[in-house]
């Protein structure tokens, strides 16, 4: 069992030799806390993990510092065949403290005296490496000096005795690789929306150009159309539509759309490549970082061979972790700074909470972050301008094994992903990752656990999120290992405009679209690999927008199982796209008590049999949804449940971003149960999405006015309550009176109807 402060991943790894060939054999789980009764859980599913057969489940909301037995019970022909139990209690939230040395630095500190009279430096203390048991507090003040440093780890400490870095309390404390460039400005002869000034060697290949007005600017590969590449955007056409620059021979140019002025200047923009790399040693670091602000971090840096031409460049990292264990960060603000917190290869025991981060690449077309890796020898403009970042970033190397990452209570804006788990590295495992209670807003993939090339995770949990402004929700390319558990989040997702010939779309009716289409739950990669894990999305709300407003792409079936329950689906163009799914006989879905609403074109399911083909079906019905997505795959595993819903759930108000259903929604009590996932519910039954409703059945309290008083029964069980009014007065509804008994439990009488 491998503990988080608020889950459990429990694993099986022996299993029966036989349980592959006997169809009989499957498990049940049952969980309690302290002395409570045993509630059956979350089913264990079967796994592939690295070649071994296991058993893994996930034990979900709980509170730190829970102790939570574990009773799994392998069935054979429905009788109990082996039971094993064991028992875990989670993590506590309390963030780690030291009673050792106490080390103060200054942005102006100097000397090794560290108090607080007499501050040192950062750079020298790091530099001079630090002990276990020790806190180092940093005072108020701006750090210029604090880039490109180093911190090595190399003893192992423990949780009683860890390293603490923290800003002093209540006090701002910044480490800013900031440079303001405002001198020197010129306005391009003839063209009133150019304007220019020198720029230093130490600024040649920057990535980061942000106006004084707090816009970041895009990075153009040309100043001005080039005819070698005819209709490759420029800053002169600013072919993203996105105000750029273009850096080159001494020279920073910058244009606004329709700027006649230098209303965007003076700019601001990153004269350091990072602020602090942490290289762990494989060591138990027990380090904390807390309450720092990072500033501007974003100057790329390239090698450059003997003409002068760069033959690699490196983009920026902020605050980075190498082969580091046991790291907290938390309460720190990240402002327009490249792959913000970043940990690199073998890190496990990783809390990564309450942080934010802000800047402005995400809210770019997916042509126009990608290209950002286009370069032209014969153009020195287009080097070191690669922006594919992401805001929280985990990931493995080649043969890793990481386990236990917890990701919460985070605020994500605006990098090309919000939050990542996993690399394109070979053969790691992520083991037990939790990624909960999250926003991320203005990112293109909002959350990403990725795998491929024999790499993925196993019990994987995104759960309880917010994802806004995003084309795509979640992202799990290539899903090995599994089981993957995707519940209670939100998304509110839209399509934008792409650029450039990049992923343009083929409708239905053979017209070709610039709209990038979108997607809460993303799995496309290619084929099907070779060990595909299982994935359940659960207890969703999407929302998705637009011309390409689909609410579930799949872009072929690169997973073994999709479970999909008792999630509210709302998308103009619709809450399904299949494609690319033709003759796929194994293919697997299942889906039951699903809400699905398209306000536009009234299709469930559009289900292209060919990527890129313009023939599509178009299902306006839970039954040509499910016959038609079974004749395309020759799949008898592709199954549309019997409660799945084609009706408007009436959520309380999505345009100001309140999806919890309205009182009297037909959608109330109609989920199906889930053990271990929904045990907590109002009336009848679970509700389907994001949200439990407080209303019951679709029955609300009565809008009549004047309670006559209560009274109780003869045999002083029930108290009765009652309302005197006029009929003709009453608003349509079938009336009841409402007997409360006092054990709590609620019957309901009818008494009359009002039409």
């Amino acid at each position: 069992m491998s503990p988080l402060s608020r889950s459990i991943g429990v694993a099986i790894v022996q299993l029966p030799a036989e349980w592959q060939r006997d169809s009989s054999l499957h498990a049940l789980m049952f969980t309690r806390s302290g002395t409570g009764q045993w509630r059956e859980s979350n089913m264990p599913l079967v796994v592939d993990v690295r070649g071994s057969k296991q058993l893994r489940s996930s034990i979900v909301e709980i509170q730190p510092n829970t102790t939570v037995d574990v009773r799994v019970t392998i069935m054979r022909d429905q009788q109990s065949d082996v039971v094993l139990e064991g028992s875990s209690r989670t993590l506590s939230e309390t963030l780690p403290s030291a009673n050792g040395a106490t080390f103060y630095v200054s942005a102006t500190g100097s000397g090794t005296l560290y108090t607080r009279d007499r501050p040192g430096a950062l750079r020298q203390l790091f530099s001079d490496g630090l002990p276990c048991n020790s806190t180092v507090i940093l005072l108020e003040g701006t750090y210029e000096d604090a880039y490109d440093m180093t911190l090595n780890i190399t003893n192992d400490c423990t949780a009683e005795s860890p390293i603490v870095i923290k800003a002093e309390p209540s006090r701002k404390v910044t480490l800013t690789g900031e440079v303001l460039l405002n001198s020197g400005w010129e306005q391009t002869v003839g063209d009133s929306t150019e304007w220019s000034c020198p720029l230093s060697n130490d600024l040649a290949f920057t990535a980061l150009i942000v106006s004084n007005n707090g816009r970041r600017f895009y990075p153009y590969a040309l100043r001005t159309p080039n005819n070698i590449l005819p209709g490759y955007p420029s800053l002169k056409d600013l072919g993203y539509d996105l105000p750029g620059f273009y850096r080159a021979n001494g020279r920073l140019f910058v244009r606004d759309s329709g700027s006649t002025a230098n209303s965007t200047l003076p700019v601001r923009s990153s004269l350091q490549w990072s602020c602090l790399t942490v290289n762990g040693n494989n060591k138990r670091a027990f380090v904390l970082f807390y309450g720092i602000t990072f500033s501007f971090f974003g100057n790329t840096r390239c090698d450059k061979n003997i003409f002068g031409i760069p033959d690699a460049c490196y983009p920026p990292f902020t605050l980075a972790f190498n082969d580091v264990n046991d790291v907290t960060v938390a309460n720190c603000f990240f402002e327009y700074t490249n792959f913000p917190i970043a940990f690199n290869g073998a890190c496990s025991n990783i809390d990564i909470r309450n942080n934010e981060i802000d800047d402005g690449v995400g809210t770019w077309s997916h042509g126009a972050f990608k290209q950002t890796r286009d370069i032209s020898p014969i153009d020195l403009g287009s080097y070191g301008r690669y922006l594919e970042n992401g805001g929280i970033r985990v990931s493995p190397g080649d043969g890793d094994s990481i386990a236990n990452i917890s990701i919460h209570g985070n605020r994500v804006s605006g990098t090309i992903v919000g939050i990542s788990v996993g690399s394109n590295a070979t053969s790691y495992l992520v083991d037990n990752v939790d990624i909960y209670n999250n926003d991320v807003d203005w990112c293109y993939d909002g959350i990403d656990i990725t795998g491929g090339n024999t790499s993925g995770a196993t019990n994987a949990r995104i759960r309880n999120n917010r994802v806004m402004n995003c084309p795509v929700g979640t992202s799990l390319i290539l899903p090995t290992s599994g089981p993957y558990l995707i519940t209670r989040n939100t998304y509110f997702i839209a399509d934008r405009k792409n650029h450039n010939n990049d992923v343009f779309f083929v409708t239905c009716n053979n017209t070709i679209t610039d709209r990038s289409w979108t997607t809460a739950l993303k799995l496309n990669a290619g084929g099907e690999n070779t060990t595909p894990g299982t994935v359940m999305f659960i207890h969703n709300t999407v929302i998705a927008t637009g011309r390409m407003g689909y609410g579930l792409y799949l872009w072929n079936p690169t997973w073994s199982l999709l479970i999909a329950l008792n999630n509210i689906v709302i998308a103009d163009a619709a809450p399904w796209m299949f494609d690319g799914i033709r003759n796929f006989d194994t293919y697997s879905l299942t889906t039951n008590a699903n809400v699905y609403h398209s306000p536009i074109t009234s299709t469930i399911a559009t289900i292209r049999p060919v990527h890129g083909q313009p023939e599509c079906f178009e299902a306006s019905s839970l039954f040509e949804f499910e016959v038609q997505l079974s004749a395309v795959t020759r799949s008898r595993r592709a199954v549309v449940g019997f409660l799945d819903m084609a009706q408007d759930p009436f959520l309380a108000d999505i345009q100001n971003g309140d999806v919890r259903l309205s009182p009297g929604s037909p959608i109330i009590d109609k989920a199906t149960r889930l053990p271990g996932l929904n045990d907590s519910f109002e009336g009848a039954g679970p509700d389907p999405g994001a949200f439990e409703s407080p209303f019951s059945t679709s029955v609300f309290d009565s809008p009549l006015p004047q309670t006559v008083g209560t009274s109780s029964t003869s045999d002083g069980l029930y108290d009765v309550s009652g309302r005197r009014f006029q009929p003709g007065t009453a608003p349509t509804g079938l009336y009841f009176n409402v007997l409360r008994h006092l054990n709590g439990s609620v019957t309901a009488l009818p008494v009359f109807i009002v039409r």
